[in-house]
């Protein structure tokens, strides 16, 4: 959590720390206010859900229900929806999902944001805070949905600045998390967020050493909340689905041009074929022994979904830190290969 004061277009950071459980999570939004925080989860599902699963219609409502539930509970009926839901469509997303071109709220599993959503929706709501746009109040701590990644895209031109699973992409990413935290205090981030970040309170190697991104993070939400502050109806549209929620940023108020499936932008002249399948791994006691990639736990039905649903390789290398370009390729090798099967001899008793 990082905290600061906004004024005259400058956020000063004062400081960073970290909630250990859900108990300083819920102490620290009892401060007493003025204050607005932008919190990186998703504070809605997608109204196709919430219609099929015969939810309230109401934010308030529908999130005071899921916070009725048990865990277990709550992720049997995503689960079971989601496994009834014909393939490309198994996940729906948000508009504003949609336009941030990030995963599902659904998702309970690699980034497992649905489960971010149990846990913080239901605590917002408690506070008593006004959460826009689901449950504005007249209370003055206000709650937004912010999108660090989308501060990172802006300043740095990229979403993949966190972890590495090699020495060199580790590298790579402390290098863009360097660009991204340089360019805070630049007109680029001026210019696109109406607002400078002063750090000289904050141990700037500290925000580039950190390969989990989570301290760069939280000043990265700190820069989405003191700009939705600036703005009228804190940078929410009046198209927005309140039902849904918003993630709050400049970039959320212009249609973003769609981008082809990754899919579509695989070249078959990339594929040197034996030597991408080795990448696909079968071990029964990982993914109850589903082909996966490099034994790790990514199912290639799993990545398979993704691109169907219209994630660009490189949506999902930003969001799947562990993954390379040749897992992608590797996956729609091995999917190629099974579609070569000449024949299905149906077997009758």
């Amino acid at each position: 959590m990082a905290t600061g004061e906004f004024a005259n277009d400058l956020l000063h950071i004062e400081s960073i720390r970290g909630l250990r459980n859900f108990e300083q999570f819920e102490e620290a939004i009892k401060t007493p206010g003025p204050w607005i925080a932008g919190m990186d989860f998703p504070f809605g599902q997608p109204r196709k859900l919430i219609r099929a699963l015969e939810w309230p219609d109401s934010w308030k409502k529908y999130v005071e229900h899921v916070g009725s539930m048990r865990k277990d509970q709550y992720e049997l009926g995503i689960r079971k929806y989601s496994n009834d839901q014909p393939y490309g469509d198994k996940e729906h997303k948000r508009e504003t999902d949609r336009r941030a071109r990030s995963i599902s709220p659904m998702k309970l599993a690699f980034v497992p944001v649905g489960k971010m959503f149990y846990q913080g929706a239901p605590r917002i709501l408690r506070s008593g805070a006004s959460i826009v746009p689901g449950a504005p109040n007249e209370d003055d701590r206000i709650i937004v949905e912010a999108y660090p990644a989308l501060v990172a895209e802006a300043l740095a031109g990229t979403r993949s600045y966190k972890g590495g699973r090699n020495a060199t992409q580790r590298s790579e990413r402390l290098c863009e998390r360097k660009k991204i935290v340089e360019a805070l205090s630049t007109e680029k981030c001026s210019k696109d967020y109406r607002l400078t970040v002063n750090l000289d309170r904050i141990e700037l190697d500290r925000l580039i050493d950190d390969p989990s991104a989570d301290l760069l993070d939280a000043v990265l939400c700190a820069v989405q909340a003191a700009w939705a502050y600036s703005q009228l109806d804190y940078g929410v549209p009046d198209s927005c689905d309140k039902l849904e929620g918003w993630i709050v940023d400049p970039s959320q108020l212009n249609e973003r041009a769609s981008t082809p499936a990754g899919i579509r932008e695989a070249n078959p002249s990339e594929f040197p074929g034996h030597d991408l399948l080795d990448r696909i791994t079968t071990n029964p006691s990982i993914c109850h022994g589903k082909p996966c990639i490099r034994g790790l736990r990514y199912p290639v039905d799993a990545i398979l979904e993704l691109l169907s649903s219209g994630m660009t390789t490189e949506e999902i290398l930003a969001d799947y830190s562990d993954l390379e370009r040749e897992d992608i390729l590797a996956v729609l090798a091995y999917a190629a290969r099974l579609s070569q099967v000449k024949r299905v001899q149906a077997l009758t008793s």
